[in-house]
């Protein structure tokens, strides 16, 4: 097995506040001592990792402060090739992956360094694209479709209080976000081609639940490469994965079922894939937050979060509760003429 420890410690060689760090890669290998890569260099943020080159393997991805991002192989600790990659100015802030490009399955690199350029870096042939922001940042750069309009968007944030959106020509997927530094609880890998759990991007379409459950769509995949002896494996046994969907802000009231409602579901599916999970709907007017949550055997959480409401708009029903009916007597007012040959340009006496 492999882990990454990130080593802090204050030096009195550096200003008050700066924090030399060391990245530490250690491998274990059965019947031989623990190797140990050490790249000595000052970190200001946190490593993530991911499957940048899709090639089946993590990547472990993080900038220093001469202004390298280096992406290096979660195996052994070894630069990946056209690594690592110079910007003009040291870097203060955490890289972020995401997949960006049609048609391909690796992923791009972004982050921002302090020569003022936001640059997007393919982790396949290491070149870059930059945008000139013109200012420095020291957080990450943030992705999700902000637009509503099936694209993903890019948010950065910069010292001088600006916030910017940038658009893309990526569709949206809800593997290829990153909403916040850490996704979930302690979240730093990239789930794109590799490992997660979310809601479908059906599912997750904003809008008015009426009814007495909520069908949940969701999608779990697995594509983590296991290692036996560091070779991988060719059906490695994957499962089972517990999974929960949870109705965040709706309490006792919402629900109106008693002392002890139901605000969500827990279960272990088998294998990855599409199912669907069904959970009670609140009984009043109100909104919520559906969360997701996987958490693996070695308690890493994959989570997912998306917001509806719940019997908003129950008032449209009574507007064709009245027109409805009224609508099928004329109908049936115009067949029943029809049939019995009215003419409307003669009177009828009853009696």
């Amino acid at each position: 097995c492999s882990w990454l420890v990130l080593q802090q410690e204050h030096s009195s060689a550096v200003q008050r506040h700066s924090v030399q760090s060391q990245l530490l890669l250690s491998l274990h290998k059965p019947a031989s001592p623990v190797s140990r890569l050490v790249a000595v260099c000052v970190l200001m943020q946190n490593a993530v990792a991911g499957d940048i080159d899709a090639d089946g393997l993590l990547e472990i991805v993080f900038g220093t402060a001469d202004g390298r991002v280096h992406a290096i192989r979660g195996t052994d600790g070894r630069p990946i090739p056209n690594f690592p990659f110079q910007t003009g100015g040291h870097i203060n802030a955490p890289p972020t992956l995401t997949h960006l490009k049609k048609g391909s399955t690796h992923q791009h690199i972004l982050v921002m360094s302090f020569d003022g350029f936001l640059y997007l870096i393919d982790g396949k042939d290491g070149c870059a694209h930059t945008v000139d922001i013109g200012e420095s940042s020291y957080s990450a750069v943030l992705v999700d479709d902000l637009c509503g309009d099936g694209m993903l968007e890019l948010l950065v944030s910069t010292m001088n209080g600006n916030v910017y959106m940038l658009q893309t020509t990526s569709p949206y997927h809800p593997a290829k976000t990153w909403t916040a530094p850490v996704q979930g609880i302690n979240g730093l890998v990239s789930r794109w081609g590799y490992f997660g759990f979310v809601a479908t991007p059906d599912g997750r379409q904003l809008r008015d639940v009426a009814g007495q459950s909520l069908q949940v769509q969701v999608e779990l995949w697995d594509q983590r490469t296991i290692l036996d002896h560091g070779v991988p494996m060719e059906n490695p046994a994957r499962g089972p994965y517990n999974v929960s969907v949870v109705l965040k802000g709706v309490g006792v009231a919402e629900m109106n079922t008693g002392p002890q409602p139901v605000i969500g579901v827990s279960d272990v599916l088998d294998k990855p894939g599409k199912t669907v999970i069904e959970i009670p709907c609140p009984k009043t007017r109100t909104t919520a937050a559906v969360s997701l949550d996987m958490t693996t055997k070695h308690g890493l959480h994959y989570q997912d979060e998306f917001v509806l409401s719940f019997h908003m708009h129950f008032h449209k029903l009574l507007k064709w509760l009245i027109a409805l009916p009224l609508l099928a007597m004329s109908v049936v007012a115009v067949i029943v003429a029809q049939t019995t040959g009215f003419d409307s340009g003669r009177s009828y006496h009853l009696g």
